[in-house]
């Protein structure tokens, strides 16, 4: 039984009207794309996520990053956040190069629907943006230290921050699912390896605060799967955090297609993702597994790691993708659980409000 959240698949071609998103007309009588402000701390991680959100509310992302003058002005922020003062004094802002200052962000405000930022550097920033633009904010993630005065704060489920307020739990993190990316990546793949079979991907990740990677684990799942899967091409990539005697691990098969990040930097995932009729991932990467719990129609296997502390995170969410058959826990047998899980009508219904007021 699909979830409420469940993702019908999607063919390339499929567009999905916004109605909510407000259109707006520029003091020149020009009819302009709503913009969200995106507020970046420079990490990928967090500016992917703030762009997604963006691309789910068909919003224009502009971008400008943010950084503490020194290493005194965060902790500074925190102080004046509780005492409720906004100030650019502890940061600074730019984009292209170029600083910005408040009277440039207030100026372009009738271009700006929405301010949006994803990171511990950027959420008493938010704060101030939003106020000085008069429009209102989103932070994604869980902002701990600093006051919960957003108009809404996305949080992963995993974080076990209480739906409280203008807190909007997520089953997964937020990610791109715009078939048009998925679709080029996959091409860009295609001119790499060209398969003759459908395609098992095995994504491997590595040791964290909350997981050791043990080789021989590795070389049992491998072992296992290729037992599985006969029919299949096998495929693998590896991440930034994947051990080396984990990637001797992996050179030991023969892989269809083999991609050692260590040695070749190349993301493959969407193309994985797109392309493969069963994805097996290990469970130490919340954005890896989101990804592949958001888009495409592969089964997917969770490989479970070694918990150095239990519960933790990972295994919160796993066990959330599981409840909603969007995972199967490997146990030496493949499950079938395929359901995608779309965040749409939940930031639909938590931020259309707040986009009504512009």
């Amino acid at each position: 039984m699909k979830t409420g959240c469940a993702r019908k698949r999607q063919d390339d071609s499929e567009i999905r009207p916004y109605p909510w998103v407000p259109s707006r007309t520029s003091p020149h009588g020009f009819l302009m794309q709503a913009k969200a402000l995106v507020i970046s701390d420079g990490k990928p991680g967090h500016v992917n996520q703030a762009h997604a959100l963006c691309r789910h509310l068909e919003l224009q992302p502009d971008t400008i990053e943010v950084a503490h003058r020194h290493r005194f002005a965060r902790a500074a922020t925190y102080v004046l956040d509780r005492l409720g003062v906004k100030s650019t004094l502890p940061f600074t802002m730019q984009a292209d190069g170029r600083r910005f200052d408040l009277l440039q962000l207030r100026q372009r405000r009738h271009e700006t629907a929405l301010v949006v930022s994803a990171g511990s550097a950027t959420y008493y920033p938010n704060k101030v943006i939003a106020a000085a633009s008069r429009r209102p904010n989103v932070a994604i993630l869980n902002p701990g230290g600093y006051r919960l005065d957003f108009d809404r704060v996305l949080v992963p489920e995993y974080d076990r921050q209480p739906a409280a307020g203008p807190v909007v739990p997520l089953p997964i993190n937020l990610c791109d699912t715009d078939p048009a990316y998925y679709r080029d990546r996959r091409e860009e793949f295609l001119e790499r390896h060209l398969p003759r079979k459908r395609g098992v991907g095995l994504i491997i990740g590595g040791p964290n605060h909350a997981f050791d990677m043990n080789p021989a684990d590795i070389r049992s799942y491998v072992e296992r799967i290729f037992d599985l899967t006969p029919e299949h091409e096998h495929w693998v990539t590896t991440s930034r955090r994947t051990p080396p005697e984990v990637e001797a691990v992996i050179d030991r098969f023969s892989f269809d297609f083999k991609l050692i990040y260590s040695r070749e930097p190349y993301n493959p995932i969407p193309a994985f993702i797109a392309l493969c009729d069963t994805l097996c991932v290990t469970d130490d990467s919340a954005s890896m597994l989101s990804e592949c719990a958001s888009f495409g129609d592969a089964r997917l296997e969770i490989l479970p790691n070694r918990p150095l502390k239990s519960p933790n995170k990972f295994e919160r969410l796993v066990e959330g993708l599981r409840r909603r058959r969007a995972a199967h826990v490997f146990d030496g047998s493949l499950g079938d659980e395929r359901e995608k899980i779309d965040l749409g009508p939940i930031l639909r219904e938590a931020i259309n409000p707040i986009l009504k007021k512009w």
